[in-house]
């Protein structure tokens, strides 16, 4: 696995990340028992869907569109939790408005990689398969990315884990791409950029506004 610092100078971080990816949590294995209410998976099911939407409706201009996927993007993410969790152990000595700054390019970031791979995917659609509970506010929905027109292609499996905030609404904290966690994934590649760069958070924030910038000149 290449490290982040490397990926930066590259731009091909995130490359196992697909539509969704924006997102974080601190667990791989889910063993759980007991499936997950409808409503769950609806929410994943639902959403997405809308995505897809966004980004078929002609009738809106593509800065229309990223906006649009933007906010859909915050609405279903817990995207300033997950940005504070890819800091790791970083995140403990930065102070609010450090924070704010990297939460909100991480989001703009994540938002420009998510439409990016929307495009590039048009002709897959996503299909929930099942769910379990962990506990009662802490699900992971299974899902599968198919292609329309290659039906013997085989189909790429993902899972969200859905929990709820503190709003009481469901929000997307992890995704999971054949087993792996992007949350983990990505927390290690900032730890390790942030090694090589004395912790430095602002610089680390000013990449990632470059990065989001030139993913969107490029689309």
């Amino acid at each position: 696995m290449p490290m982040f610092g490397h990926d930066l100078g590259k731009n091909q971080m995130f490359k196992r990340s697909s539509a969704l990816c924006a997102v974080a949590s601190v667990c791989t294995m889910f063993t759980v028992p007991t499936q997950a209410t409808p409503e769950t998976e609806a929410f994943i099911q639902q959403n997405f869907d809308k995505g897809y939407m966004i980004l078929n409706d002609t009738s809106l201009s593509h800065k229309e569109q990223r906006m649009e996927l933007r906010g859909l993007l915050m609405e279903l993410t817990a995207s300033r939790r997950i940005a504070v969790f890819t800091l790791g152990s970083y995140a403990a000595g930065a102070g609010p408005a450090e924070l704010d700054a990297f939460s909100d390019a991480f989001a703009n970031y994540i938002a420009a990689v998510s439409e990016k791979e929307l495009n590039r995917s048009e002709n897959q659609t996503l299909k929930v398969t099942g769910s379990t509970d962990r506990v009662a506010d802490d699900s992971l929905v299974r899902a599968e990315l198919l292609t329309a027109n290659r039906p013997n292609e085989p189909s790429v499996k993902v899972a969200f884990r859905v929990r709820t905030a503190e709003t009481g609404a469901p929000t997307i904290t992890d995704i999971q791409i054949e087993g792996v966690s992007l949350a983990i994934t990505e927390r290690d590649e900032f730890t390790a950029y942030l090694q090589q760069h004395e912790g430095n958070i602002a610089e680390l924030s000013k990449r990632l506004k470059a990065m989001a910038d030139m993913l969107v000149e490029k689309q």
